[in-house]
C-alpha cells in the first residue's frame, strides 16, 4: 500500500522504473519528522520483525540501541510518543480517552507520506506536541532539532520535516530558539523541510517555521497542478510545491485516510524526495548535495505552476527532472543547470545532462552521452560517440556526426533542425534536416514536411512521406520527393529530381539536370536561363504538367502569368520580332529567344522526350 497517489504526478513512479535510477530508494540513511505522536507499528511502516509493536526501520529515542545524549534530561521519552503505549489503542471501540487519540493522526500521517516516497529509508519520529493537542513550544522545537543535530552523523541523518507552525510571516524571521540549529543543520548539508501553512489570506506569506532561513518551504498544489486555495506562499519564501489536497496516509487505528489536505502532507514528499536525491548524488558524485544544491535543483527541475491569485510562478516538484539534474551537474563537474539558459559541457566518459527551461547549449565531447534540452530553443551537440539527444518544447538545433546518434523529440515541440556531417535519417517529429561538411552523404525525411538541405559533395535526399522541400546545394545530388507535393531544387551541378506521387515542384538550377515529376500535375521550374539545358523525363501535358519560366531570370518583357499565342511557337525557329518560346517537338528541343528574329541566340533550357505534346498554354511566367 502506498500513500502516495500523486507518484505519476510528481514523476516518482517515472523514476522508480528509470534505469538510470534503478536501486535509488533512501537505503542506507534516515529522515527525521518532528511531530505529534505516531503509531509506530502501522502496517504502511513496514515488517516488525521482533514483535515489539514498533516497525524495524524506526530509530527513534527511546530504542535502547539509539546514542544518548547525557545533557538532555527530557531525551527519554519527550520526544517520542507510540499510540500503543496509551491504553485502549488497540481496542478503539469506545476509546477511554479520544481526545488523546486523535491527535496521534497527524504525526503517523506526515510520517508515512515521507516514509513511502522514500521506502529505503529509516525514520527517526521525534514527538514536540503535548498530548492535549496545544501548540509545540519553540525551546521543545529547538531541543529536537538540537538532538538532530548532535546525533545526524549516528544516523546518516539526510533531512528533518516539520509539518506545522503559525502566524503569516512576509519575510525570513530570525527570531524563535529553533533557528539556531537550522542553520546548523544546513551547514551539514541536512536541511529542514517546512509547510509553508493552510490560511492564505490573499497576500503573501508563511508560516513560521518556513519564514526561518535555511529551511525549504513547500506549498501545496491540487491534482490539477493548481495552487490549493488554502495554500500560503510568498515568492521569495516559498521554495517549492508538492501535491496536498486528498493526500492518502496511515491513522493511529491502523487504517489509512484518503482525503488530508494541507501543506503539512505536501511537506514530506519533498523530505522522501531529499533523501532519494542524496542517495543519487553519493551514488553518482561520492558526496551529497548541500542544502542550496538542492534547493536550486527542486526549483529548476520543477515543473512551472502560476499562481493566479497573486500573479506568480512557483515549482512543483518533479522527481525524475531531480534526478536528471543531479545527473547534469555530475557531467559539468558541479555547475547546476538553471531555467535561465545554460551553456552546459561534460567529459569524455558518457554524460548525462538536462539543460531544463531556458534556450541552452549542450555538449557532450566524448562519450556516449544522454543530452536533454527541455524547455527553450537549445542546441545540443552529441560531439563524439553515439548520443541519444531530446530537445523538448521549443525549436532546437541538433548538432551530430554519427548515424547511431539517436534523436527523440516530442510531438508539437517546436521546428528542429538536425545538422549532421554524416548520413542521417530523420526520427518522427523533427522536421529539418541539414547536412554539413564535404563528405557524401544522404538525408532522409519522415511524415512531417521537412526541409532537407544537402552540402557540398554528392547527397541523396529523400523526402518520405508530407509536403517536403529540398536542397542539393553543390554536388550531382539525387533528390527524391517520394509521396506528398514536394519542392525540388537541385542547386548547382548536374542533380536528378524525382517527384514521386503527388503535385510537385521540380527546379534543377545550375548544370544539367533530370527532372521527373512522377504521378500527378507536377511543375518543372526555370528560373535562369544558359546555365545548362535540364531533361524533363516525363513531361505530359495529359496531367496537367506545367513549365514555369521565370521573367527576371529570362529577360525579354515577359509578363506575369500564361503565354499570350505570339510568346510561341513551334518549329526551330523563332517566328516574330518579340521575345519566344520554341518548341521543337520533334526532338523534343525547348528553346527561348528573348528578341525573337532578332540578331540574339536563341537557348536550349529544356529536353522533353522526342514528339511529346507541349502548347503555349503548358507554360506559365512567374516573377
Amino acid at each position: 500500500m502506498s500513500t502516495t497517489p500523486s507518484v505519476s504526478q510528481i514523476n516518482l513512479d517515472k523514476f522508480r522504473s528509470s534505469s538510470l535510477f534503478s536501486g535509488i530508494d533512501g537505503k542506507n540513511s534516515t529522515i527525521v519528522i518532528i511531530d505529534d505522536a505516531i503509531k509506530l507499528s502501522h502496517p504502511l511502516f513496514g515488517p516488525d520483525t521482533n514483535g515489539d509493536k514498533v516497525a524495524d526501520r524506526f530509530r527513534y529515542p527511546n530504542d535502547p540501541s539509539a546514542p544518548k545524549n547525557p545533557n538532555d534530561p527530557k531525551f527519554s521519552g519527550d520526544f517520542s510518543g507510540d499510540a500503543d503505549t496509551y491504553p485502549g489503542v488497540e481496542h478503539p471501540d469506545p476509546d477511554p480517552n479520544p481526545e488523546i487519540y486523535k491527535f496521534i493522526n497527524h504525526g503517523t500521517a506526515v510520517s508515512s507520506i515521507a516514509a513511502t516516497t522514500a521506502p529505503g529509508t529509516n525514520i527517526i519520529h521525534l514527538k514536540v506536541f503535548p498530548d492535549d493537542g496545544s501548540d509545540a513550544s519553540a525551546q521543545d522545537i529547538k531541543e529536537a532539532l538540537d538532538w538532530v543535530f548532535a546525533n545526524a552523523a549516528q544516523f546518516n541523518v539526510t533531512a528533518v520535516n516539520m509539518s506545522f507552525g503559525s502566524g503569516d510571516f512576509s519575510q525570513e524571521d530570525r527570531s524563535f530558539d529553533y533557528v539556531q540549529p537550522i542553520e546548523q543543520l544546513a551547514a551539514k548539508g541536512i536541511p529542514v523541510i517546512a509547510a509553508t501553512g493552510n490560511n492564505f489570506q490573499g497576500k503573501p506569506g508563511v508560516i513560521n517555521t518556513a519564514a526561518a532561513p535555511y529551511t525549504i518551504s513547500v506549498g501545496a498544489v491540487d491534482k490539477g497542478d493548481k495552487l490549493a486555495d488554502f495554500s500560503q506562499r510568498h515568492p521569495l519564501l516559498t521554495d517549492i510545491l508538492a501535491p496536498g489536497v486528498d493526500i492518502t496516509g496511515a491513522t493511529y487505528n491502523g487504517g489509512t485516510k484518503t482525503d488530508n489536505n494541507g501543506t503539512s502532507f505536501a511537506a514530506p514528499q519533498i523530505t522522501g524526495v531529499v533523501a532519494l536525491a542524496q542517495e543519487l548524488a553519493v551514488r553518482e558524485m561520492n558526496r551529497k548535495l548541500t542544502v542550496p544544491e538542492l534547493t536550486n535543483l527542486l526549483k529548476t527541475t520543477g515543473v512551472e505552476v502560476k499562481d493566479e491569485q497573486m500573479n506568480g510562478v512557483y515549482r512543483r516538484v518533479d522527481m525524475y527532472g531531480l534526478g536528471e539534474g543531479i545527473l547534469t551537474t555530475k557531467a559539468t563537474g558541479g555547475i547546476l543547470p538553471t531555467t535561465q539558459g545554460d551553456r552546459l559541457a561534460g567529459t569524455v566518459g558518457n554524460d548525462y545532462m538536462a539543460g531544463f527551461d531556458g534556450n541552452d547549449e549542450l555538449l557532450g565531447n566524448g562519450g556516449d552521452d544522454t543530452l536533454i534540452g527541455g524547455k527553450g530553443n537549445d542546441t545540443i551537440n552529441g560531439s563524439l560517440g553515439n548520443d541519444a539527444m531530446t530537445g523538448g518544447d521549443g525549436d532546437d538545433l541538433y548538432l551530430v556526426d554519427s548515424n547511431a546518434d539517436v534523436i527523440v523529440e516530442v510531438v508539437n515541440g517546436g521546428k528542429d533542425q538536425v545538422t549532421a556531417t554524416s548520413s542521417y535519417a530523420l526520427s518522427e517529429n523533427l522536421e529539418n534536416l541539414d547536412l554539413d561538411g564535404n563528405k557524401a552523404s544522404n538525408g532522409t525525411g519522415n511524415s512531417l514536411d521537412n526541409l532537407i538541405q544537402g552540402n557540398n559533395a554528392k547527397n541523396q535526399l529523400s523526402g518520405s512521406d508530407g509536403n517536403d522541400e529540398l536542397h542539393g546545394r553543390t554536388g550531382d545530388d539525387l533528390l527524391v520527393g517520394d509521396l506528398g507535393d514536394d519542392r525540388l531544387f537541385g542547386d548547382a551541378d548536374n542533380d536528378s529530381l524525382i517527384g514521386g506521387l503527388g503535385s510537385d515542384w521540380l527546379a534543377g538550377g545550375e548544370g544539367r539536370d533530370t527532372l521527373r515529376g512522377g504521378l500527378d500535375a507536377d511543375r518543372f521550374v526555370f528560373n535562369t536561363l544558359g546555365k545548362g539545358a535540364d531533361r524533363i523525363a516525363d513531361f505530359k501535358a495529359s496531367q496537367d504538367d506545367q513549365i514555369l519560366v521565370s521573367a527576371r531570370g529570362f529577360g525579354g518583357k515577359l509578363k506575369l502569368g500564361d503565354l499570350s499565342k505570339k510568346r510561341f511557337t513551334l518549329g526551330s525557329r523563332a517566328t516574330g520580332k518579340q521575345a519566344q518560346f520554341i518548341y521543337d517537338a520533334k526532338d523534343g528541343e525547348l528553346f527561348y529567344d528573348s528578341d525573337g528574329i532578332g540578331g540574339r541566340k536563341q537557348t536550349l533550357f529544356a529536353e522533353l522526350a522526342p514528339k511529346s505534346a507541349l502548347s503555349r498554354a503548358d507554360i506559365a511566367v512567374i516573377a
